[in-house]
């Protein structure tokens, strides 16, 4: 894995060439987003990957699963988020989940994924929107209902959540129209909103949900039996 870590931070320094100098390039990186400067971010980040730095390694999973400052590749989103997850970072493996959602594949490994940051944090929306989503891949909107509830009652104006429950109902008969309205008020980027600006055209069932080309997943491990967080 440190192998793979090593070559995978190479080729990433070769493309976006620059270091980072001061020590804590984790916090350099933070600052940079903040300013929207993703590709300053990139490079503080792999400076502090390479160093071992697991938040680091998550934020980098993080740029390239958005392209924000790097080209947009889900499959090193996928590595960065595995080498952080594993080294406990509750973040990458919610990322992780989600990821593998996206891609419709790992669904099972992916909702145990989900299931750990859960019970690490039961009343984080993101993670309960994460779960959520799963259920929603696993064509179970029934269930998953509940999880997009109980985080847009935690956190009323976060799109992803509301757009999920739009969902929810297009799949269930319900009306979909005024969540994916509340979603589009806030989006959490260009493509989340020519989606729901789609959906909203005419109403289709769910369809783009934001996935990367095709890649392949990769499990280390992870099972495919847990227990269901309670909400």
């Amino acid at each position: 894995m440190r192998a793979a870590l090593s070559a995978l931070l190479l080729c990433l320094c070769l493309a976006l060439p620059g270091t980072a100098m001061a020590q804590d390039a984790y916090a350099l990186g933070v600052e940079a987003s903040r300013r929207g400067d993703h590709e300053t971010a990139a490079r503080h980040y792999m400076k502090g990957a390479a160093q071992g730095d697991v938040r680091a390694m998550s934020s980098l999973g993080f740029l390239f699963d958005n392209g924000w400052g790097v080209i947009r590749n889900g499959a090193q989103a996928q590595e960065f988020y595995i080498l952080a997850a594993g080294k406990g970072s509750v973040m990458a493996k919610n990322n992780l989940a989600y990821l593998w959602a996206r891609q419709n594949g790992l669904l099972a490994q992916a909702l145990c994924l989900s299931a750990q940051t859960l019970a690490e944090q039961p009343d984080n929306p993101f993670y309960l929107d994460t779960y959520g989503f799963i259920l929603l891949r696993m064509e179970q909107p029934t269930r998953a209902e509940a999880y997009f509830r109980k985080a847009v009652k935690i956190q009323p104006d976060y799109a992803d959540a509301l757009e999920h429950l739009g969902d929810v109902m297009a799949m269930t008969g319900g009306e979909p129209r005024q969540w994916w309205r509340n979603a589009q008020a806030n989006p959490r980027d260009g493509r989340q909103s020519a989606r729901l600006a789609a959906k909203l055209g005419g109403a289709p069932p769910p369809g783009d949900l934001n996935a990367h080309p095709p890649f392949t997943l990769r499990n280390p491990g992870l099972p495919a039996e847990c227990g269901v967080p309670s909400v």
